[in-house]
C-alpha cells in the first residue's frame, strides 16, 4: 500500500482486534474512510476482546 491509501482518513481505529476490526467495518459500510493501525504483524497473541457474541457476524453478510 501506498501512503496515499493512508491520507486524510474520516476515522482512524488503533487497534485490529475483534473490536477495532468490526468498528472499523462497520463505519466503512457507511461510506467513511477508515484506517485501522494494529502493532502487531501475526495474530500469535491472546486477544482481550477475543469473546464475540453471536449476533456479531451479522455486519459481515452481504
Amino acid at each position: 500500500m501506498t501512503a496515499s491509501r493512508f491520507k486524510d482518513p474520516d476515522l482512524v481505529v488503533v487497534g485490529g482486534g475483534p473490536a477495532g476490526v468490526m468498528t472499523g467495518l462497520l463505519f466503512a459500510r457507511a461510506g467513511c474512510r477508515v484506517t485501522v493501525l494494529e502493532k502487531h504483524a501475526d495474530f500469535f497473541r491472546d486477544f482481550r476482546g477475543d469473546t464475540v457474541p453471536r449476533f456479531t457476524p451479522r455486519p459481515w453478510r452481504s
